[in-house]
């Protein structure tokens, strides 16, 4: 799997690219985390002699999954299975897309913050919300900062309640 992260890497792929690292370095899976819509609509739409792209930018997933991208690797269904797998069901087996759109502005929030400050942190801290075992973080890995984290926490993964918390994010039950 090639990770596609030109923030970090500062390299922009194009599908000519991708075609040689799967030709010449057997390149089979891309994930994409370049939050750039259009090259990834564009890499899955031609996909023929390019690795299969899998969305890698939480924010994006719905509209990946609407357009046809193969699979998901996304943070938020660390701690949030449920109803990120209700997403994909909705989107793909049901074709269901009032409901889909409904589900989504609930996850939505959780990927935009996740997105929004240190990404493995914010992911780390909804696991250990939950009580699931995390190992350290990297040296660039930080801890989520608190005031961003206790308003969409604590509603987002424990509460049984379908009324929005005061972060406007539905709750859902772990």
């Amino acid at each position: 799997m090639y990770y596609n992260l030109p923030s970090a890497s500062g390299i922009t792929l194009d599908a000519e690219r991708l075609a040689e690292l799967k030709r010449v370095a057997g390149v089979s899976t891309l994930k994409d985390t370049g939050g750039d819509a259009i090259a990834a609509t564009a890499w899955f739409q031609a996909a023929d002699g390019l690795p299969t792209l899998l969305n890698g930018y939480d924010t994006l997933t719905f509209a990946a999954l609407a357009a046809g991208v193969r699979g998901v690797v996304w943070g938020a269904a660390s701690f949030i299975p449920g109803p990120c797998v209700e997403l994909h069901r909705l989107l793909i087996e049901e074709v269901n897309l009032v409901a889909a759109r409904e589900l989504w502005a609930r996850i939505w929030p959780i990927c935009d913050l996740l997105e929004a400050t240190d990404y493995a942190a914010a992911v780390k801290a909804g696991c250990r919300h939950l009580g699931l075992a995390t190992g350290p973080g990297g040296r660039h890995c930080t801890t989520c900062p608190a005031q961003r984290r206790n308003g969409w926490l604590a509603s987002s993964t424990s509460s049984r309640t379908a009324s929005p918390s005061a972060t406007g994010v539905v709750p859902f039950p772990p």
